[in-house]
């Protein structure tokens, strides 16, 4: 202890200490104890609480003291999960597997935890695809093959290339999810598990219906098979002034003129058509009438050729 001139006693370290005072020649004296300052609390934390496996963090602890001041200590150290992480006796912490786990110090009675993360240190691909067409999807590095691979995990970091290749009668229309854009290669980075969705569309082609009629033809109706019906329209029913219908869902086309107009007999393209997939298209279902509404008993030769009588 130090004592001042005027008497005040300063407790710099534990122990037992006589202080003594003289005044004109005479003296007395006091003994005096120092105590050790005690530990009334711990606090526990981490550097990073969020790891991948292989990487390293360090844990530390201050304790609090009676006297009111605070320090760095070593307290021992515990895990819930030795799977997880392994942990030094002085603090340092590398993560071994995914997982969650408790990191607790003990010093001179007292605890606390911390909660460490521990992410794996791959990320997952996921690739779909999409629409009403076909194709497959193939990465590199390698991996995916989708086809029947679509899912594979890489190296937290690694840019993988993803390339699109669309089967006979199909088009590969773009990118969604984490991949974007219409390319057919695209480069992505897997700093976290990403899905890419792939769609692919029928490809679309235009083919015409013909006709060879002895008669006039006032209207028409019949329905596309073998192919997905786009578009119908134009042709020598729009050149006289037919109104032309169709369905995408059942694949009818129906042509008929309010004013009563007719298609003149004779040969060329009744209508055309706009067709999605790889097929081929054929009529199915065919009826043209005449000016009256009479049946001209018309025939379909070569899947997309009118023939009336």
């Amino acid at each position: 202890a130090t004592v001042s001139g005027a008497g005040g006693v300063t407790a710099v370290a534990p122990g037992s200490v006589v202080i003594t005072g003289t005044y004109e020649g005479k003296s007395a004296s006091v003994t005096l104890t120092v105590n050790a300052p005690t530990v009334t609390g711990l606090s526990v934390s981490a550097e990073a609480t969020t790891l991948e496996v292989g990487w390293q963090t360090t844990v530390s602890a201050t304790a609090s003291y009676s006297n009111g001041t605070m320090g760095s200590v070593t307290p021992s150290w515990t895990t819930d999960a030795s799977s997880v992480v392994t942990i030094s006796g002085s603090g340092t912490v590398v993560a071994v597997a995914p997982g969650s786990v408790v990191i607790t110090g003990t010093y001179e009675g007292h605890s606390d935890s911390v909660t460490v993360t521990v992410n794996s240190s791959t990320r997952t691909l996921n690739v779909l695809k999409t629409g009403a067409g076909t194709g497959s999807v193939v990465s590199s590095p390698s991996g995916i093959s989708c086809g029947s691979d679509c899912v594979e995990d890489y190296p937290a970091g690694t840019e993988v290339t993803l390339t699109v290749d669309p089967s006979a009668g199909s088009t590969f229309s773009g990118w969604t999810g984490d991949c974007d854009g219409n390319a057919t290669t695209v480069t992505i980075k897997m700093d976290t598990s990403k899905e890419c969705k792939a769609v692919f569309d029928l490809a679309q082609s235009s083919q015409n219906v013909s006709f060879v009629s002895g008669s006039r033809i006032a209207g028409f109706q019949f329905n596309v098979t073998g192919v997905d019906l786009v578009w119908a329209g134009g042709g020598a029913a729009a050149e006289n002034g037919f109104n032309i219908n169709f369905s995408k869902i059942s694949g009818m086309v129906l042509g008929f003129s309010f004013s009563g107009g007719t298609i003149p007999a004779g040969q060329g393209t009744l209508v055309e058509l706009t067709v999605a997939g790889s097929g081929g298209a054929c009529l199915t279902n065919l009826l043209v009438s005449d000016i009256n509404g009479n049946d001209l008993n018309a025939t379909v030769k070569n899947c997309l050729t009118i023939v009336v009588p």
